[in-house]
Protein backbone atom coordinates (compact mmCIF):
# COMPACT_ATOMS: atom_id res chain seq x y z
CA UNK A 1 0.00 0.00 0.00
CA UNK A 2 1.15 3.54 -0.64
CA UNK A 3 -0.10 6.09 1.19
CA UNK A 4 -0.27 9.95 0.29
CA UNK A 5 -2.15 13.47 0.33
CA UNK A 6 -2.18 14.22 -3.35
CA UNK A 7 -4.62 12.71 -5.54
CA UNK A 8 -2.81 13.68 -9.07
CA UNK A 9 0.32 11.52 -6.98
CA UNK A 10 -2.17 8.50 -6.49
CA UNK A 11 -3.38 8.89 -9.96
CA UNK A 12 0.03 8.84 -11.44
CA UNK A 13 1.29 5.48 -9.51
CA UNK A 14 -1.56 3.61 -10.53
CA UNK A 15 -0.56 4.68 -14.35
CA UNK A 16 2.89 3.94 -13.93
CA UNK A 17 2.39 0.50 -12.52
CA UNK A 18 -0.65 -0.43 -14.66
CA UNK A 19 1.84 0.30 -17.59
CA UNK A 20 4.20 -2.14 -16.43
CA UNK A 21 1.62 -4.57 -16.10
CA UNK A 22 1.16 -4.70 -12.45
CA UNK A 23 -2.42 -4.55 -11.28
CA UNK A 24 -4.15 -2.40 -8.85
CA UNK A 25 -5.31 -5.87 -7.44
CA UNK A 26 -1.43 -6.14 -6.36
CA UNK A 27 -0.75 -2.87 -5.32
CA UNK A 28 -3.01 -0.18 -3.68
CA UNK A 29 -2.58 3.25 -3.32
CA UNK A 30 -4.30 5.12 -0.81
CA UNK A 31 -5.26 9.15 -0.70
CA UNK A 32 -4.21 9.78 3.37
CA UNK A 33 -2.62 12.53 5.00
CA UNK A 34 0.28 11.01 6.93
CA UNK A 35 -0.92 12.14 10.53
CA UNK A 36 -4.35 10.17 9.26
CA UNK A 37 -2.25 7.04 9.11
CA UNK A 38 -4.45 5.42 12.19
CA UNK A 39 -7.56 5.79 10.12
CA UNK A 40 -6.03 3.03 7.77
CA UNK A 41 -6.71 0.36 9.88
CA UNK A 42 -4.42 -1.93 8.75
CA UNK A 43 -1.23 -3.64 9.73
CA UNK A 44 2.48 -4.14 8.27
CA UNK A 45 5.43 -6.40 8.17
CA UNK A 46 7.38 -3.25 6.80
CA UNK A 47 6.64 0.48 6.38
CA UNK A 48 9.11 2.11 4.14
CA UNK A 49 9.38 6.12 4.58
CA UNK A 50 11.52 7.68 1.94
CA UNK A 51 12.35 11.43 2.07
CA UNK A 52 9.53 12.53 3.83
CA UNK A 53 10.14 12.65 7.81
CA UNK A 54 11.63 16.21 7.03
CA UNK A 55 9.13 17.65 5.19
CA UNK A 56 6.84 17.04 8.55
CA UNK A 57 6.29 19.34 11.75
CA UNK A 58 5.69 16.55 14.31
CA UNK A 59 7.83 13.70 12.95
CA UNK A 60 7.61 11.91 16.64
CA UNK A 61 4.04 11.73 16.19
CA UNK A 62 4.22 10.02 12.74
CA UNK A 63 7.03 7.50 14.15
CA UNK A 64 4.93 6.60 16.78
CA UNK A 65 1.83 6.23 14.18
CA UNK A 66 4.01 3.48 11.88
CA UNK A 67 4.97 1.79 15.56
CA UNK A 68 1.25 1.12 16.27
CA UNK A 69 1.05 0.10 12.26
CA UNK A 70 3.64 -2.28 12.39
CA UNK A 71 2.96 -6.42 13.78
CA UNK A 72 5.45 -7.13 16.42
CA UNK A 73 9.05 -7.75 15.14
CA UNK A 74 8.28 -5.09 11.93
CA UNK A 75 10.68 -2.90 10.09
CA UNK A 76 10.51 0.36 9.32
CA UNK A 77 13.11 1.44 7.08
CA UNK A 78 13.51 5.40 6.94
CA UNK A 79 15.72 7.79 4.26
CA UNK A 80 16.00 11.53 4.81
CA UNK A 81 18.22 14.33 4.41
CA UNK A 82 21.55 13.98 6.69
CA UNK A 83 21.87 16.87 8.63
CA UNK A 84 25.31 17.89 8.46
CA UNK A 85 25.87 17.55 4.53
CA UNK A 86 26.37 21.01 3.56
CA UNK A 87 23.57 20.90 0.47
CA UNK A 88 20.67 19.87 3.44
CA UNK A 89 22.12 22.61 5.94
CA UNK A 90 19.11 25.50 6.06
CA UNK A 91 17.51 24.75 3.60
CA UNK A 92 14.30 24.59 5.77
CA UNK A 93 11.13 26.43 6.28
CA UNK A 94 9.48 26.91 9.78
CA UNK A 95 5.91 25.36 8.95
CA UNK A 96 5.06 22.54 7.08
CA UNK A 97 2.60 24.50 4.60
CA UNK A 98 4.82 25.70 2.47
CA UNK A 99 6.00 22.00 1.27
CA UNK A 100 9.77 22.55 1.85
CA UNK A 101 11.56 20.98 4.65
CA UNK A 102 11.12 21.92 8.11
CA UNK A 103 14.26 20.66 9.37
CA UNK A 104 18.06 19.89 7.34
CA UNK A 105 17.57 16.17 8.08
CA UNK A 106 19.15 13.69 10.33
CA UNK A 107 21.99 12.47 12.22
CA UNK A 108 21.83 8.87 13.54
CA UNK A 109 21.68 10.66 16.80
CA UNK A 110 18.93 12.65 16.36
CA UNK A 111 17.37 9.08 14.53
CA UNK A 112 18.04 7.37 17.93
CA UNK A 113 16.02 10.01 19.73
CA UNK A 114 12.99 10.05 17.84
CA UNK A 115 12.84 6.27 16.95
CA UNK A 116 14.07 4.97 20.43
CA UNK A 117 11.17 6.54 22.68
CA UNK A 118 8.90 5.62 20.17
CA UNK A 119 9.76 2.10 20.93
CA UNK A 120 12.17 1.20 17.81
CA UNK A 121 15.57 -0.36 18.13
CA UNK A 122 18.16 0.92 14.65
CA UNK A 123 19.62 -2.29 13.19
CA UNK A 124 21.36 -0.41 10.47
CA UNK A 125 22.65 2.48 8.96
CA UNK A 126 23.64 3.32 5.48
CA UNK A 127 24.97 6.40 4.45
CA UNK A 128 23.61 7.57 0.50
CA UNK A 129 25.09 9.97 -1.75
CA UNK A 130 29.06 9.80 -2.56
CA UNK A 131 30.65 13.31 -3.78
CA UNK A 132 30.67 11.92 -7.04
CA UNK A 133 26.69 11.06 -7.27
CA UNK A 134 26.09 14.59 -5.42
CA UNK A 135 27.96 16.18 -8.07
CA UNK A 136 26.48 15.05 -10.67
CA UNK A 137 23.12 15.00 -9.93
CA UNK A 138 23.37 18.87 -9.21
CA UNK A 139 24.68 19.13 -12.62
CA UNK A 140 21.76 17.50 -14.12
CA UNK A 141 19.05 19.03 -11.81
CA UNK A 142 20.69 22.46 -13.31
CA UNK A 143 20.75 21.75 -16.67
CA UNK A 144 16.87 20.52 -15.99
CA UNK A 145 15.60 23.56 -14.70
CA UNK A 146 17.68 26.06 -17.24
CA UNK A 147 17.34 24.22 -20.64
CA UNK A 148 14.66 21.36 -19.68
CA UNK A 149 14.53 17.21 -19.96
CA UNK A 150 15.08 17.04 -22.89
CA UNK A 151 18.58 18.22 -22.51
CA UNK A 152 18.99 17.20 -18.98
CA UNK A 153 17.31 13.69 -19.94
CA UNK A 154 20.15 12.42 -22.67
CA UNK A 155 23.03 13.79 -19.87
CA UNK A 156 21.34 11.78 -17.26
CA UNK A 157 21.50 8.38 -19.56
CA UNK A 158 25.22 8.85 -20.46
CA UNK A 159 26.07 9.48 -16.51
CA UNK A 160 23.55 6.27 -15.23
CA UNK A 161 26.56 3.77 -15.65
CA UNK A 162 28.72 6.20 -13.31
CA UNK A 163 26.23 5.44 -10.58
CA UNK A 164 27.97 2.11 -10.03
CA UNK A 165 30.65 4.01 -8.93
CA UNK A 166 29.07 5.29 -6.28
CA UNK A 167 29.72 3.72 -2.72
CA UNK A 168 27.75 3.29 0.57
CA UNK A 169 29.06 5.69 3.59
CA UNK A 170 30.56 8.45 2.38
CA UNK A 171 31.91 10.31 5.38
CA UNK A 172 29.21 13.22 4.87
CA UNK A 173 26.71 11.15 2.98
CA UNK A 174 23.35 13.26 1.25
CA UNK A 175 21.16 11.27 2.87
CA UNK A 176 21.17 8.75 5.77
CA UNK A 177 19.05 5.36 5.70
CA UNK A 178 17.96 3.19 8.79
CA UNK A 179 16.36 0.31 9.47
CA UNK A 180 14.69 -0.18 12.81
CA UNK A 181 12.33 -2.70 14.44
CA UNK A 182 9.69 -2.64 16.33
CA UNK A 183 10.54 -3.45 20.10
CA UNK A 184 7.46 -3.98 22.07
Amino acid sequence: MGVTFDADQVRKAQEFFAFRGISQDQLHFELCNIYDLPLLGVKFDQIICSETLEHIARDWLVVRHFHALLRDGGVLHLCCPFSKHPDNHGRFETTEDAGWHVRDGYTLESYRALLEPAGFEIVQSIGLGSPLLVRLARLIQSLWFRRGLTVALPLFLLTWPLQFLDYLNPKVPLSLYVQAVKKF
